[in-house]
């Protein structure tokens, strides 16, 4: 039992172990207001001695006054709880601490200086992030098995973590980056960005629809609602422009010339300016937007959302109005992606069709790299007819054998 006397020092005991926990300032500010609550309570009614006996009637009566939320509630009896294991000695429960709060608060020096060695080599900011994603519940994933220092990682860490780890094909970039970073920095005696695996990602061929397919999931919008003249528009740029969903988001007004009939603006993923017809079609579509559904409000880019808060659409938005239009065709989509990407292939592939060359296909859909025109090559079925080679006739020992399975046949 402890005597009132004491409860400030056992308060303060309590808050300063769950500051050893690195629980959030935020929770221990909350501790702090019950368990003052708590004492003047005790105060208030004449206990001198804090037992269980008063939290349990502590909390009835807060019970009783009816001016707290159920969850509220719920929180007193949580502090109560732990007040009364304190006492009693017990290893009370204590909330586990997130992961990445973990090994961000033993590794944080030394992974503000890995990042911000990416950027001062001239990594991009999505490039960055996707490297600081994978590198952090790596680095969780130690700091829960113990690891204290990074020198301390050994290979088997490592291909633990990748057995585990989803989205294996993208692990290797992250991983050596970041391990090369550290022998180069002397943190590690070896350079363990050398045992890093490759692991080949499949690459199933792009998901593609038809011409009727498309027909009918551009009938499916209802261009006579603001919403349908919007996604109508967004539809269109990926479709017949190849446009990508980021780049559709991320089009100002400024970028479209009605008077030169062009679309001219820098790409997110590449950085690399691009300049595209505005088509007709895609022309009234944009007109019909911005002239009667688009919201009048000073926010530079084209699409926006519907209701308020007004704020320009995400990315993801572009999936979310292919998908839904997909279906409300009545398209069997199969195994097929359904978002901006698969427009945006499906305008590859139609490219490649009309026999347009692999390398004029590539700078059309604005990629910067050479290599990216190999992946064309699976659109053109037609064209891959022509390499096939004729079956040889089997002969020799395994012939005879077939021809007496088969009788000649």
């Amino acid at each position: 039992m402890i005597e009132h006397g004491c409860l400030e020092n056992l308060k303060q005991e309590l808050l300063d172990n769950f500051a050893k926990q690195n629980y959030p300032k935020d929770t221990i500010k909350n501790y702090r207001t019950i368990l003052n609550r708590l004492e003047r309570y005790m105060v208030e009614n004449g206990y001198s001695v804090y037992t269980a006996e008063v939290g349990a009637t502590f909390l009835e009566y807060k019970r009783h006054c009816q001016q707290y939320s159920q969850a509220y509630m719920n929180h007193m009896a949580v502090v109560v709880r732990r007040v009364n294991e304190f006492i009693g000695g017990e290893n009370f429960n204590i909330v586990k601490q997130h992961p990445e709060a973990l090994c961000l608060s033993r590794f944080s020096a030394v992974f503000d200086r890995y990042l911000d060695r990416l950027r001062l080599v001239g990594y991009r900011e999505g490039t960055i992030r996707f490297n600081k994603r994978h590198c952090l519940n790596m680095l969780a994933m130690f700091a829960e098995e113990g690891i204290i220092e990074l020198s301390e990682i050994k290979p088997a860490n490592i291909y633990r973590y990748i057995e585990h780890a989803g989205d294996k094909p993208r692990l290797p970039s992250p991983l050596r980056s970041f391990f090369n970073y550290l022998y180069k920095e002397n943190i590690t005696e070896h350079n363990l960005s050398l045992i890093i695996p490759s692991i080949r990602k499949p690459r199933p061929i792009p998901s593609v629809y038809t011409s009727e397919e498309m027909g009918k999931f551009l009938s499916a919008f209802d261009r006579s609602t603001f919403a349908g003249k919007r996604d109508y528009a967004i539809a269109l740029l990926a479709l017949k422009l190849g446009l990508r969903s980021c780049d559709i988001v991320n089009l100002k007004i400024s970028d479209v010339n009605f008077k030169t009939k062009k679309i001219n603006f820098v790409q997110v993923k590449t950085l690399v300016p691009q300049s595209l017809e505005l088509l007709p079609e895609i022309e009234d579509a944009l007109t019909s937007y911005l002239s009667f559904s688009r919201p009048d409000i000073a926010i530079p880019n084209i699409f926006l959302t519907i209701r308020a808060p007004i704020r320009k659409l995400r990315a993801h938005s572009v999936h979310h109005v292919t998908s839904t239009h997909l279906k409300k065709a009545g398209i069997a989509v199969g195994d097929r992606k359904q978002g901006g990407h698969s427009l945006r292939m499906t305008f590859a592939s139609e490219l490649v069709q009309e026999k347009i060359p692999y390398e004029a296909v590539r700078k059309i859909l604005g990629q910067d790299h050479p290599a990216s025109a190999k992946k064309y090559v699976k659109f053109d079925t037609e064209q891959l007819r022509h390499c096939a080679i004729e079956t040889p006739k089997i002969s020799g020992k395994l012939g005879m054998l077939i021809d007496g399975i088969t009788g000649g046949a």
